[in-house]
């Protein structure tokens, strides 16, 4: 995937800006995925500055980037104090950064950020916040090694392996508090309700995780170090 260019020059550009570049269907199922109602009857740039405004909420900007990898927090905080062209190595990171719209290429094809995100992240990267970021990163990974490894895992394996990582000891109050504050459209993984086990997202079609849950049944989960974690 290409990274966007928004034209509008890199100064003054606000989120919805960066929102308009897409057409109205994407704009509708990106409503969709952040749980935003009554949109049918908006115009395309309205419903850019709804999504924008939703985006650029406290409680679910601090979510959303509390998810992204520690690199892509650091793109974004370089781009911030100045934007920059990503080298090579950066780019896979700068890519997910520019999926979460919280940045954009600008027309120097330098990584840059929108003013109104630079004003909420300067107010919500806090230490409280940093400490929360690091807890929700590691759970990304975990969430993403139970994918691509499992395919379908109880939440004792994922508490077992966010547990691993030293200094991340974590209750099953928390890890739960923590799954339900996860953004459902920035995982592959799909949290049951009522249940406790999390689904591979193309396991959860036709319901064929059935069939590997009756696999797994009585078996003992390989729980997977550190570095295994991190490499996935």
């Amino acid at each position: 995937m290409a990274m966007r260019k928004v034209l509008y020059g890199p100064e003054g550009i606000m989120l919805k800006h960066v929102l308009r570049m897409y057409d109205k269907e994407s704009l509708l199922n990106y409503a969709r995925d952040l749980e935003i109602r009554r949109t049918s009857g908006l115009k395309k740039d309205e419903l850019a500055d709804k999504i924008a405004n939703e985006l650029l909420m406290p409680t679910v900007m601090r979510r959303r980037i509390a998810v992204l990898s520690p690199e892509c927090r650091t793109l974004l905080e370089r781009a911030i104090s100045e934007p920059f062209v990503p080298a090579s190595e950066e780019m896979e990171d700068a890519l997910a950064l520019q999926e979460s719209d919280y940045a954009f290429l600008n027309k120097r094809d330098q990584l840059d950020v929108p003013v109104d995100v630079k004003n909420a992240y300067e107010k919500l990267n806090t230490p409280e916040f940093r400490k929360y970021a690091r807890k929700m990163t590691w759970l990304s990974q975990c969430l993403d090694f139970g994918e691509a490894f499992y395919g379908v895992f109880d939440k004792d394996v994922l508490k077992k392996m966010f547990n691993v990582r030293k200094g991340f000891h974590i209750s099953e109050e928390e890890l739960e508090k923590l799954c339900n504050e996860f953004p459902a459209d920035m995982t592959e993984c799909h949290l049951e309700e009522g249940q406790r086990f999390i689904v591979a997202e193309y396991l959860v079609y036709d319901e064929r995780y059935k069939n590997l849950l009756g696999i797994q049944a009585g078996k003992d989960f390989y729980i997977p170090n550190v570095q295994e974690v991190l490499v996935n």
